[in-house]
């Protein structure tokens, strides 16, 4: 009744070829194999699973000492599924653990929601700072998201090189958006300092609540993702969630960041520019700056 955080049936399943592991229970050691079969255009995984306690023996090569098979087992199984800077899950483990999500999320009939995150201009970073500081933009990340979700039921895979998968169990979508705005407001009053240099750096989020009995794994996976794609053209540091409330508060502010932006360039405008030169381009600013005010003042 629970799930292996390192399932090669799953696998097997995904990637259609056979696999194999080694497991320890209670003080014996298993040898499991699994290997997708096609009957009637239906395909079904069998599991071998074999007891090699009394005729396996692991060595070290070098030393000729018998190892711990235990931590060896432990360490050889996570290795496969951890990624190698921030510690958390890989992309191939978000393979293997989401189906099964979704699928016990249909099955017990409870929401299951996705939070997509993604550190917004860290190419830039890399570029000015080096690579040291963007992994440690990314660290930081994946820390505060860890502090921000339930250990014994959600998890975080690192989906690309600043992209995050968060997955939030038995949580529906008004929640998980609030999940994520915790996580983005925390990570915008984060600063990085490098020499006398601080950064400011910010991450935007796309979130997706699914309560159907649809299981199309890609097909969830492509709505998270494509919210995040609309938090991130519509100015970045943003939550987005397909949601007719949450798109309201999206929208609210993106308009409240169009108006400071404004407010900003135009002062510098009366500050730094010509009088003479500057008055049509002022009154332009001005008379857009109203038309948003307007606009912002109806949505609320």
């Amino acid at each position: 009744n629970s799930f292996c955080s390192n399932c090669i049936t799953m696998r097997a399943y995904s990637e259609q070829d056979t696999f194999v592991k080694i497991e320890y229970n209670n003080d014996k050691v298993f040898l499991i194999t699994a290997t997708p079969v096609n009957i009637e255009n239906t395909t079904y995984i069998v599991e071998i699973l074999k007891d090699i306690s009394k005729n396996a023996k692991i060595c070290d090569d070098k030393s000729n000492l018998e190892l711990n098979i235990s931590d060896l087992i432990n360490k050889l199984n996570e290795s496969s599924i951890r990624d190698g800077l921030t510690g958390i899950y890989n992309r191939r483990y978000i393979n293997e653990r989401l189906p099964v999500d979704i699928n016990d999320s249909i099955v017990k009939e409870k929401p299951v929601s996705l939070i997509m995150a993604d550190i917004d201009d860290l190419k830039e970073i890399n570029d000015k700072y080096g690579h040291v500081i963007g992994d440690k933009v990314i660290i930081s990340l994946t820390q505060l998201i860890n502090d921000s979700i339930r250990k014994s039921s959600d998890w975080v895979s690192r989906y690309g090189g600043d992209e995050f998968l968060i997955v939030l169990n038995d949580v529906g979508l008004d929640d998980a958006y609030k999940v994520a705005e915790k996580i983005r407001n925390e990570f915008n009053s984060n600063v990085f300092k490098v020499d006398n240099n601080i950064i400011k750096v910010t991450a935007s989020f796309g979130v997706y609540g699914t309560e159907s009995k649809e299981f199309d794994v890609e097909k969830i996976i492509g709505n998270v993702d494509t919210n995040l794609y609309k938090a991130k053209i519509n100015g970045k540091n943003l939550t987005y969630a397909e949601n007719n409330l949450k798109l309201k508060e999206v929208q609210l502010s993106i308009l409240e960041r169009r108006i400071d932006d404004l407010r900003d360039t135009l002062n510098e405008i009366c500050i730094s520019t010509d009088e003479e030169n500057a008055n049509e381009f002022k009154l332009n600013i001005s008379k857009y700056l109203d038309e948003l005010i307007v606009d912002y003042i109806k949505k609320i």
